[in-house]
């Protein structure tokens, strides 16, 4: 994100909410990635998430509330969901008769 608003600027400098912005970002990238690969109890893998997404930040995971770390959660989940949409609907250009993963199920993992 920070790359696309620079794009056709010279001399731009990131703004403070620019980069808050690309590392809240980060954050729920990070937050789907652990949440899909997290087997443990979810305790565990949501201390794991506050770890890794404020790692992704470049805080603390004292710094992280439990509040912040189930909107981060949910928020990867959501992203995890748009995009088994988003290649399911460009499977089924190509062929009306593909299987897709369904976007629900890829939200509640």
């Amino acid at each position: 994100d920070l790359k696309k608003a620079s794009i056709g600027k010279t001399n731009w400098e990131p703004s403070n909410a620019d980069i808050d912005m690309a590392l809240k970002k980060a954050a729920e990238k990070k937050a789907g990635e652990v949440a899909k690969d997290c087997k443990g109890a979810r305790d565990q893998c949501m201390d794991l998430l506050k770890e890794e997404a404020a790692k992704a930040m470049g805080k603390k995971k004292e710094d992280l509330t439990d509040v912040d770390v189930e909107l981060l959660n949910k928020k990867g989940a959501m992203d995890a969901a748009k995009a088994a949409a988003e290649a399911c609907a460009e499977a089924k250009k190509d062929d009306a008769t593909a299987t897709c993963e369904d976007p629900f199920e890829k939200f509640m993992e």
